[in-house]
Formats: structure tokens, C-alpha cells, sequence
């Protein structure tokens, strides 16, 4: 593996445990500052939305300007604004650290485009990697940001935030000490609605079908699931919920074996039955039971980890290397985008009838697996078997 590579999913680990001592908490934190679940999910929508525009001008920088100056500085912002989390007091000052937060995820784009710039075949296997490495010590953090929920109250939440920053501020110099530029050669000029024009067709297809339902649907359920669980059905603590994070995070390594073996089927097949079984996780929420809310977290890490897979494997085969940055771009796009529609319908739900929060999710997912077979069957023949 690259040494780029290594420098980055190492440095990903680390900034990923920081952020998720707190992050899972996010919706109570705002919650109990604001009073207000509509206004908690307000504040996660501003925060997406001004992702919308981040990563347009994260994809224009990392194809221009190359990938490692907008890491290393969209790294150092997202440290400045965990510290801003952690002293907000009121609706104003989380709205002003949600901008920030926003802003500095111009990065993104250039991550995954460095990435791709260091690798050849195995794209399943080696992007699952990287969403394993991202996402299985965010998941094993809670467990300590719950305990501090529960022994300290607010004030432990915003000692969380406090040290996330100060962690992911250090990430920052290590990426500026490690990383070394990839992109090379001609550097093409920005026209974002040229460029998304000029993705290839079944990228365009899914973007929108991700920003438009898969997304959505991840957003309700992710943002609304601790309140559903500890404060509405009373099931457990929030320690215990973070415990049930961090346990069910143990099938993300699954993801890596798994990939391997997967290599040889159809992406067509492959993502939408994946999306199938995501549906479940979140009609699973509504037995009401903690086996089933374990199984429910343990089911989406896994499934979520291949269809990473399936979508940075399509942006690195389907796009030339001098346009990976604002493909990446669009792909970041279309998440935030969906997480701020999911975040603000999901909190207009919850207010009206929190199991619809679920009912909602599962539909949603349920409604993207045929959808994204009829787009991906059309996937280009001799491509397939380099994923």
C-alpha cells in the first residue's frame, strides 16, 4: 500500500475515535442546549447545506490546486470547529460551529481522489478498507462519549467535542508532514454544471438516487436513533447505547473478507440487494427490543461498508484521473445534500410521531434497491471485474 495511503487512513482512524466520542450525540447535545428537536435537526441541516457548497469548491481544489492543501487545511478547520461545539451555549453559537464544521469538508473530495491516484484494482477491497478504518473507531467511541453523557451531563459532551479538537488539530500537522502530492499533469478549469454533465451517466444516475432517497433515509435513521432509543422508548442508557454502537461495529472488519469474495458480482446485483437488507435495519428499530437494535447497527455497518465500496470503486473506473477530485465532489455533494433533507424531514417527523422517524427510513431504502438495479445494469461490460 501506498505510503499516501497508509498516512491517511491512519491519520482518518484517529481524527474518525475523536469524533465519535461526541458526534453520536450530536442530537442531544443540540437538543439539550436548544430545547427543541426541530431546531436540533435545524442545526444539522445548516451544517449539510453548507457542505453542498464545501465540496464544490473542495472538487475544484483538489483538481487544481491538487489534493494535499485542501487536506491538511479542511483538517485544521474541522478541529477549529469541535472546539467551537464544545463552548457553544445557545441556537447562534452551535449554528456558527456547524458553518465552520461545513466549511472544512472540503477535503473530502481530495481524500478519496488521493486514494484512487495511489491504487490499482481491487477498488471493492481496498475502499471497503477505507470506510472500515473511518468508521470502526467512530463507532467504538461512543461507548466512552455515552459514560461521559451520563456521569457529567452536557458538560461531559462538551469535554468530548474539546479533545476531538484538539486531536484532529494534530492530524492536521501529521498530514502536512506525510502526505505527498499525486495529482500530475494537465489541470482542467471548473464548471460545475459542466462537469457534473460530463460524469458518466451511471454516476449521475446515482448521485441523484442517493441524494434524493439513499442518503435520506441514512440521515433519519442515524440522526434520530439515540433519541428513539434512550429518551422516547426508555430502553437503555446512554451509556448503554453507546455500547450497543460500539459492539455492533464489530461486523465492519466482516466488510473486508466479505468484499473478496464479492468481487465477481454484478454491481447492479450486488448494490441493490445490499440496499435490500438495509432496510431492515431500521424496521428492526420498531420491535422496540435492544437484541434488535443491536442487530439493526450491526446490519447497516456491514451492508453500508460494501455499497461504499461499490460507489468509490464507480468514481475511480468510470472517471480519468484529472476529474476524480469533482467526481468525488458531487459523490460528498449528494450525501450532505441528503443529510440535510433527512435531518430536517426526519425532525419535522419525529416531532409529529417518532416511530414515523423509522417507518420512513425503511421505505426509503426499500424504494432505492429496485431503483438502483435498473440503474446499474447498464453498468459497462469488461469493467466489472476490476472491482
Amino acid at each position: 500500500m501506498k505510503k499516501n495511503v497508509r498516512a491517511l487512513l491512519l491519520s482518518a482512524a484517529a481524527i474518525s475515535f475523536s469524533m465519535g466520542v461526541a458526534y453520536p450525540y450530536f442530537s442531544e447535545y443540540a437538543y439539550s442546549l436548544t430545547g427543541n428537536p426541530l431546531l436540533a435537526g435545524l442545526i444539522s441541516s445548516v451544517r449539510s447545506l453548507t457542505c453542498v457548497f464545501s465540496f464544490l469548491l473542495g472538487g475544484m481544489l483538489a483538481d487544481r490546486a491538487g489534493r494535499k492543501a485542501p487536506l491538511v487545511w479542511g483538517t485544521a478547520l474541522l478541529g477549529l470547529s469541535l472546539l467551537l461545539y464544545s463552548s457553544a451555549r445557545d441556537t447562534p453559537e452551535l449554528l456558527l460551529a456547524a458553518l465552520l464544521e461545513g466549511t472544512s469538508y472540503l477535503y473530502f473530495p481530495a481524500f478519496n481522489a488521493m486514494i484512487m491516484d495511489s491504487v490499482k484494482g481491487g477498488l471493492l477491497e481496498v475502499f471497503t478498507l477505507a470506510l472500515v478504518v473511518e468508521h470502526l473507531p467512530y463507532s467504538l467511541a461512543p461507548l466512552l462519549g455515552g459514560a461521559m453523557r451520563d456521569a457529567w451531563g452536557v458538560p461531559g459532551l462538551r469535554l468530548a467535542f474539546l479533545a476531538g479538537g484538539a486531536v484532529i488539530l494534530t492530524m492536521a500537522l501529521v498530514r502536512t508532514l506525510t502526505l505527498s502530492e499525486t495529482l500530475r499533469g494537465r489541470r482542467i478549469s471548473w464548471n460545475p454544471l459542466r462537469s457534473f454533465l460530463d460524469l458518466h451517466p451511471l454516476l449521475k444516475g446515482l448521485i441523484l438516487l442517493r441524494t434524493l432517497l439513499l442518503i435520506v433515509a441514512l440521515s433519519m435513521f442515524n440522526f434520530f436513533l439515540v433519541l428513539y432509543t434512550v429518551r422516547e422508548l426508555g430502553l437503555m442508557s446512554f451509556t448503554g447505547f453507546g455500547l450497543a454502537v460500539a459492539l455492533s461495529s464489530l461486523s465492519y472488519p466482516l466488510a473486508v473478507p466479505l468484499s473478496r469474495r464479492l468481487r465477481g458480482v454484478p454491481p447492479s446485483l450486488l448494490y441493490s440487494h445490499l440496499l435490500l437488507l438495509e432496510s431492515l435495519s431500521p424496521l428492526l428499530v420498531l420491535f422496540r427490543s435492544v437484541p434488535c437494535i443491536f442487530l439493526s447497527l450491526a446490519l447497516l455497518n456491514l451492508c453500508g461498508s460494501l455499497t461504499y465500496g461499490v460507489e468509490r470503486g464507480s468514481v475511480t473506473l468510470l472517471t480519468p484521473p484529472v476529474l476524480r477530485g469533482r467526481a468525488e465532489a458531487f459523490m460528498d455533494l449528494s450525501f450532505y445534500l441528503g443529510s440535510s433533507l433527512g435531518t430536517l424531514a426526519g425532525g419535522y417527523l419525529y416531532s409529529l410521531s417518532p416511530p414515523s422517524v423509522m417507518w420512513a427510513s425503511f421505505l426509503l431504502f426499500l424504494l432505492g434497491s429496485p431503483l438502483s438495479y435498473l440503474l446499474l445494469r447498464r453498468w459497462p461490460r469488461g469493467l466489472s471485474h476490476l472491482f
